[in-house]
């Protein structure tokens, strides 16, 4: 299908006049070419463009305005990346862009549940038929160390025929693109006559010489002039002031500027300067809010003097004052590297739509060790100071605070061969004592009855082995996989064991596993790999069959497409492989194709699936495989046998076995409400809404309770009401501030509806409240106009007395919330 990016009103005589996107005028007039080829990049077949340029030439702000040229129909993602960017941080990013999109319904939510963000962006470009923008600016900041994982992304999306990627940086990277085709577009410096005529329009007079010096120190580059120019004006000096203030400084310009634009910092609040110099990745303006060095003034001047930056709801400080940090008062940054590393804990624990910041455990886990290894050697701050930069924030300071007054140099920054299998035992475990039908059949879940207590997770080096293979047991079923590493390497250690040689695979096995849930795909592989060797020397070819797999997994979720074809194409070719993977195989080779557009091949692949389908004895890949089939048969709208393999999804009724079940349930209930059989449809919605209570799935429990609420709202008023309650409860205990807020306006849509003005009033007014920290300008705008229609119901008197009534019922709440426990 071919996918239209442009908004069809728009000719190449109207790409200077856009003003949904503002631009400075001298930025639109220095790069008419360049915006010229950005309107034949969205008009063309092309789907990859990097764009390059010094900093400060505008690449970004040129590029926003590029977009005012989209439809509306263009779902344009973008992400600003920084020294802590890693791939999660991105998928994040979007999947929470995508949610806000599904809440405007824009777009609708795709009809699958997945396990992890790059499963679920994979679902909305696979199933959202419409076209993607995605912007990823200062790519040059990515750390190489992460650059990899995210460049296997951009090149996956550059297979996706709805998507066009551009990618931002400074200099293009030939080695990190080495296996795609890119279209190049460079952003010069401006030219000097726009630079005289800016410097005229903002009251500035200079001579030739002038001129001349103005330029050759600013280069041309836009950030440089606009920074000057705000500079001059601020602290009213003409040029020629300047000139002779830079030459008495000993300075090169760019410390120069650098020091002297401190002094557009408003002093009232210079903290909050110096907590986003130090933050090394984008927050929101809400987040800001809640600290005690928030000012929105003080914000607003240094927006203004392109101090800080705004992107959508976000804010960041433009990395020309990285070095500034030195600058600053040292105490002061000792207390602020402390504080953040109190945030950034208080943050982990969170599920990611409930945390204030809006980057993954993986970044967080860094960002602690960063700013540790800048902490003096037992540094021991004033946790009342500490707690004065912000009272606002819930940060706990508990006995693990004394981990931070080490000082010791990152554990990151150390050299991960520690972490290594080969790091682990000096010399190969093969040749193998045991037999080949001994190794590997070590079932950890039998080995001794689970503890009925939580157990310290410390890893005492005097813990006998089998004590080490109860304890690793019981840490992965509670997914503490930090300690799962530290008991599997421990037990690694005691080559000595008369069982050593037995439990060596299944060890290395669960240290692969349980880096590839901490997101240390690089160490899984190689655990992985290296017990593929133990396998393949012991002729298992079973075993060598499921590492296979789970190899080609990861680099299916790590974007790697190409070399998770190949081996999965390697187990589905091999007659030895068992049954069970192979279908596996192929249901990930539909996947592969699918996320590609690649239709024919999808079907084809789940037609081989299906053709040993009676040979495959694992529901969990059955209940897959007939899920899938069932959701390609939908698309393609062939009802009937769409029906026939959602109920034999079904009919596997384990939610355990069967994660797709709750879907298949609510899907086929779709089905049957778009044919008029509401009935049927509520019968299968309350199906799904049963398994959804059965497996703890709090998000299924708020999608399934919303549906049958607002088919019952018209047959059954006292069981939709239950349901809504349902659902608001079922988003408050998930934490979802998005679906929170849909669960709120559906309640309060029902209460205006049955002239119930005060708990409809109720609920609008707490959306309001989540929305205005939380979400879009547009989705607040709709909930006014809610909160309108009860005041133009009721009369200005009345609405503003029960306003009041509502705020004092809530304070009163409140109050006996906060009031100490007897």
């Amino acid at each position: 299908m071919e996918y239209k990016f442009l908004n069809p009103e728009i000719e190449k005589k109207d790409l200077y006049t856009q003003t949904s996107h503002p631009i400075e005028d001298l930025l639109l007039q220095n790069n008419k070419d360049q915006i010229e080829r950005l309107f034949e990049f969205f008009e063309g077949s092309e789907n990859f463009l990097f764009v390059n340029g010094f900093l400060g030439t505008g690449k970004y702000e040129v590029v926003d305005y590029s977009t005012s040229f989209l439809s509306e129909d263009t779902i344009v993602l973008s992400y600003n990346c920084f020294n802590a960017t890693v791939l999660d941080d991105i998928l994040l990013a979007f999947f929470k862009d995508l949610k806000e999109l599904v809440l405007k319904q824009k777009i609708m939510p795709p009809r699958i549940k997945t396990e992890n963000f790059a499963q679920k962006i994979n679902s909305y470009f696979s199933h959202v038929d419409k076209p993607f923008v995605v912007i990823i600016n200062s790519f040059e900041s990515i750390l190489d160390e992460n650059k990899k994982e995210i460049c296997d992304f951009i090149h996956h999306l550059t297979t996706i025929g709805k998507v066009k990627t551009i990618v931002i940086g400074r200099t293009f990277d030939s080695a990190a693109f080495k296996d795609n085709h890119v279209e190049r577009l460079t952003m010069y410096a401006l030219e000097k006559d726009s630079v005289e005529k800016y410097l005229k329009q903002e009251g500035f007079k200079l001579t030739a010489s002038e001129s001349d010096e103005f330029y050759k120190l600013s280069r041309g580059y836009y950030f440089f002039v606009t920074l000057c120019v705000r500079y001059m004006q601020r602290n009213k000096l003409k040029p020629a002031d300047f000139f002779k203030n830079l030459k008495a400084s000993f300075l090169s310009f760019e410390k120069f500027l650098l020091k002297q634009s401190l002094s557009m910092v408003p002093q009232i609040k210079i903290n909050m300067f110096w907590f986003l110099v130090l933050i090394r990745h984008e927050i929101s303006i809400d987040l800001l809010k809640i600290f005690d060095f928030y000012n929105k003034e003080a914000l607003d001047e240094l927006i203004e003097n392109k101090i800080v930056s705004v992107d959508k709801e976000n804010i960041y400080i433009s990395n020309f004052f990285d070095d500034s940090v030195e600058l600053a008062p040292p105490s002061l940054i000792h207390k602020m590297r402390f504080f953040l590393i109190n945030l950034y804990q208080s943050q982990l624990p969170l599920k990611p739509l409930e945390r204030n910041i809006c980057i993954s455990r993986q970044t967080m886990r860094k960002e602690i060790e960063y700013h540790k290894m800048f902490l003096p050697k037992m540094y021991r701050p004033n946790l009342l100071e500490i707690q004065q930069i912000s009272s606002a924030v819930d940060i706990g300071y508990g006995d693990d605070t004394a981990d931070y007054y080490q000082g010791q140099k990152l554990e990151a920054q150390k050299s991960s061969e520690k972490d290594k299998p080969n790091a682990i035992l000096s010399e190969t475990i093969t040749p193998l004592s045991e037999t080949k039908d001994d190794i590997g059949k070590v079932d950890l879940d039998k080995i001794l009855a689970p503890l009925t207590h939580k157990e310290n997770k410390e890893v005492n080096s005097d813990l006998p082995f089998t004590e080490l293979l109860r304890r690793l047991n019981i840490a992965q079923k509670e997914y503490e996989y930090d300690a799962v590493v530290e008991y599997a390497k421990k037990a690694l250690q005691m080559k000595t064991e008369p069982d050593y040689n037995k439990y060596a695979p299944v060890l290395y096995e669960k240290c692969a596993f349980a880096y590839k849930k901490l997101s240390k795909y690089d160490l899984s592989l190689e655990y992985y790999e290296y017990v593929e060797k133990i396998y393949q020397n012991a002729g298992l070819t079973d075993k060598i069959a499921t590492v296979k797999f789970n190899i080609a997994d990861i680099c299916y979720e790590t974007y790697k497409m190409q070399k998770a074809k190949e081996l999965f194409l390697h187990i589905v070719n091999n007659p030895n492989s068992p049954k069970n993977l192979v279908a596996a195989s192929y249901l990930r080779l539909a996947g592969i194709e699918e996320d590609a557009s690649g239709d024919a091949d999808t079907s084809e692949y789940y037609k081989k699936a299906m053709q040993i389908s009676s040979e495959v004895t694992n529901k969990k890949v059955l209940a897959e495989l007939y899920f899938r089939t069932a959701l390609l048969k939908d698309d393609e709208n062939d009802i009937n046998e769409a029906k026939k393999y959602y109920e034999k999804c079904i009919e596997i009724n384990d939610e355990k076995l069967n994660t797709f079940l709750s879907s298949a349930y609510s899907n086929l209930a779709s089905m049957y409400l778009e044919a008029g059989n509401d009935e049927k449809a509520i019968e299968l919605f309350t199906g799904a809404y049963e398994a959804d209570l059965k497996n703890k799935n709090v998000e299924g429990v708020y999608d399934s309770a919303s549906k049958l609420a607002l088919l019952l709202k018209r047959r059954d008023s006292e069981k939709a009401l239950l349901y809504f309650k349902i659902a608001l409860r079922a988003s408050e205990q998930n934490n979802d501030k998005f679906y929170t807020v849909s669960a709120c306006l559906e309640l309060g849509d029902f209460f205006y509806e049955k002239k119930d003005d005060k708990n409809a009033l109720e609920n609008y007014m707490k959306a309001l409240d989540i929305a205005k920290t939380s979400l879009a300008k547009d989705n607040i705008n709709k909930i006014n106009i809610r909160i309108n229609d009860v005041k133009f119901r009721l009369g200005e008197n009345e609405f503003n007395k029960l306003v009041e009534n509502i705020n004092e019922q809530k304070r009163i709440e409140e109050i006996k919330a906060n009031a100490p426990k007897d």
